[in-house]
């Protein structure tokens, strides 16, 4: 049984990805669960770049990440550490820590994560709203 982590969010992603690696793995694909775009084919999609890079990220509009894929060999410590969660700045500081790393990262498309009440209401005007009808029965009772 997995216990919980207490610490920021960047201990909890690092606890997460070290107790799912496995020998032989390419890596370990974290998705945020506030980012209903994302589908069968982008997961297949980070996987396949993972096999050719170290680190894989899903930029989200807001400066943070809705995906992060890391492979098996990287220390995920120094690339979450000095991160100020929530901030604009996330992504940029993912990037710096993977750069000081000498880590190569590639990116798969930006999309909106759902961190707020506006974020929802936005999605749902999108053509991709139709494909997550959860998502829009929230953004009806807002």
């Amino acid at each position: 049984m997995r216990r919980l982590v207490d610490g920021d969010l960047g201990r909890r992603i690092a606890a997460a990805i070290e107790g799912c690696r496995s020998d032989g793995d390419a890596g370990v694909l974290v998705i945020g669960s506030d980012a209903p775009q994302v589908d069968a084919a982008l997961v297949a999609a980070a996987a396949a770049l993972l096999t050719s890079c170290d680190v894989v990220v899903g930029p989200a509009v807001d400066g943070g990440f809705y995906l992060l894929g890391v492979a098996t060999s990287v220390d995920i410590g120094p690339l979450l550490r000095d991160i100020e969660w929530g901030a604009a700045t996330v992504l940029a500081s993912l990037r710096a820590n993977a750069g000081s790393a000498g880590l190569a990262v590639r990116s798969l498309d930006t999309l909106s994560d759902l961190d707020r009440a506006v974020d929802v209401r936005r999605f749902v005007r999108t053509d991709q709203a139709r494909t997550c009808p959860n998502v829009c029965a929230i953004a009806a009772r807002l």
